[in-house]
């Protein structure tokens, strides 16, 4: 038997489990050793499509895509409005599986919650990074996480579909992201504030 056909046969969350384990070795010994941002990125998008092609098939998976690529434009919009927006099209995602009439799996709601989760986490950073420019007064945790520029669609398709918090919670905010790709480029030891503020997230 292959491994192809031994893929096959896995249930959907055996499936996801098999996958999944491959992503500390990536993260421990693959991503350290990339200098480039893009390719770090491209390498989150090829992995977070393969396991959503994989667990949702096409047409779901196309339909999750196309929510992000639309979801990029929320961000040019007030935060309070991006949320709503955003809310609505996760609703949407509930209700066309609803209305596919099928018992429950792993399906793309959980991928579409997270990924608003996201956006709306965005929205608000890239608020309080706009706000701190202005020189007005942000929450210390809100000023850690602030954005200060928009990020382009490329990177952020690939911190909407990444497995790294993608999939299931707890999500990762963006700047945890952008830090993520840039590890290459980063040799300074962490702090015990850094690593508390990775522990209270994971919490």
């Amino acid at each position: 038997m292959s491994l192809l056909d031994i893929l096959k046969n896995l249930s959907t969350v055996e499936l996801y489990m098999f996958i999944s384990a491959f992503l500390y070795p990536m993260a421990r010994f693959v991503f350290p050793h990339i200098k480039s941002k893009y390719i770090n990125a491209l390498i989150h998008i090829i992995y977070g499509n393969i396991l959503s092609f994989a667990l949702f098939g096409v047409k779901d998976s196309l339909i999750m895509v196309a929510f992000i690529i639309i979801s990029y434009f929320l961000l040019f919009l007030p935060p309070w409005i991006a949320g709503f927006i955003g809310f609505s099209m996760t609703m949407a995602t509930h209700v066309y599986i609803v209305l596919q009439g099928v018992s429950w799996a792993l399906d793309i709601t959980g991928l579409s919650m997270v990924c608003f989760q996201k956006v709306f986490s965005l929205a608000w950073n890239l608020y309080d990074g706009k706000r701190l420019q202005e020189k007005k007064e942000v929450r210390k945790r809100a000023s850690q996480l602030a954005v200060f520029e928009r990020p382009n669609i490329f990177i952020y398709y690939a911190y909407l579909i990444t497995p790294y918090g993608g999939f299931t919670n707890p999500f990762i905010e963006f700047k945890v992201f952008d830090y993520m790709l840039n590890i290459g480029n980063r040799k300074e030891p962490l702090t015990s504030e850094d690593k508390y503020l990775a522990f209270e997230r994971v919490i």
